[in-house]
């Protein structure tokens, strides 16, 4: 039970908002053992979208990334779909689930690895704003990566 929710109830919007944003604010204030428990039990609600389900997946991605986990970051990032899955704001999960390896990958060292996602998520994103953080990112990350090395 998570604070009065059985991990089986069925999916209701309030209980994926409320489970969703105590993931987040686990994940912010660096309680990861927290917000893997809410991942989990955003995932293991029944009725499920896949969106949703990536919501879960991604969250738990980003938990094992800012903690170091980074084997278990790329599993869950890589769990998460890759293409859009409606209309729902989260989720463009899916193309930024290349840059998130990129980052992952980078942190492990493996900068082939890197500069392969952030090309992914460049071409995914290929129409969007120049200036939305991630893209610039992207773009300056891969360019430090195909810099030849000294």
């Amino acid at each position: 039970e998570i604070d009065g929710m059985a991990a089986t109830d069925t999916l209701d919007a309030t209980q994926f908002h409320r489970l969703s944003l105590l993931c987040l604010l686990a994940i912010a204030e660096q309680e990861f053992s927290q917000a893997l428990i809410y991942a989990d039990s955003i995932t293991s609600l029944q009725n499920l979208s896949f969106a949703h389900a990536d919501f879960g997946r991604a969250s738990r991605g980003e938990v094992y990334m800012r903690s170091g986990r980074f084997d278990s970051a790329v599993v869950a990032w890589q769990s998460v779909n890759d293409k859009p899955l409606g209309r729902f704001s989260y989720s463009l999960l899916w193309a930024k689930k290349n840059y998130n390896l990129g980052l992952t990958y980078e942190a492990m060292g493996r900068p082939e690895d890197a500069a392969k996602e952030y090309k992914i998520f460049l071409k995914k994103w290929n129409t969007a704003d120049d200036d939305i953080k991630e893209i610039v990112d992207a773009k300056r990350r891969l360019a430090a990566l195909s810099q030849p090395t000294p």
